[in-house]
């Protein structure tokens, strides 16, 4: 599994995800040339591959941006002090808001993934595969403490993330709800799925 490098500029970086991401948006990924992308972030055209040498490394990079986001705080979350339940909840609300935080980025990968060569795609499972082994290990915790229900829990652990991964595909940031309630609602329902 790769560990993503920093390039030459972060704020470049950031301003270069963000254009690329719209763009592939709009035009799709196939339909989006690197010229594109440099004329939406103001370089010349060939200033692009100062940052980043392909299109598919650019959407690479993209995808795997907001899940080592959320494995990060989640492997902080696991190594926390808190009690098993409490860090069950926490990883939830975490999930829900690196989702929301960064909604364009999963659904860049979910429409998009196909465009990924072998190689890069085998790296994003890798990382959504860890983020899978936290929560399943912080289930494996709570059944073994008898807090969470003994039942199947590499299911207990899809269930409760397909149902927040599916939040992006209809989150309204001018909605009813804001990020922080739907993050303790989402926690609310996964502590019911899996509690006994």
């Amino acid at each position: 599994m790769r560990k993503l490098r920093h390039l030459a500029s972060v704020e470049k970086n950031e301003e270069i995800f963000k254009a690329a991401a719209n763009l592939f948006f709009q035009k799709g990924f196939k339909g989006t040339s690197m010229k594109d992308i440099a004329e939406a972030v103001g370089l010349p055209p060939g200033g692009l591959y100062y940052y980043i040498k392909s299109k598919e490394k650019l959407l690479y990079e993209i995808t795997t941006t907001g899940i080592n986001i959320a494995l990060s705080e989640l492997k902080e979350i696991e190594k926390s002090g808190l009690s098993t339940g409490e860090k069950f909840r926490e990883a939830v609300k975490s999930n829900v808001k690196v989702l929301l935080n960064h909604k364009n980025y999963l659904l860049i990968y979910l429409h998009h993934k196909k465009a990924l060569s072998p190689e890069y795609y085998e790296d994003y499972k890798a990382f959504r595969d860890e983020v899978e082994l936290v929560f399943l290990r912080i289930l494996k915790d709570g059944v073994n403490e008898s807090i969470f229900r003994d039942d199947e829990v590499r299911l207990m652990v899809f269930l409760v993330l397909g149902m927040c991964n599916g939040i992006p595909q209809w989150y309204d940031p001018d909605g009813k709800f804001n990020i922080e309630e739907i993050a303790n609602y989402y926690a609310d329902a996964a502590e019911r799925i899996v509690g006994k």
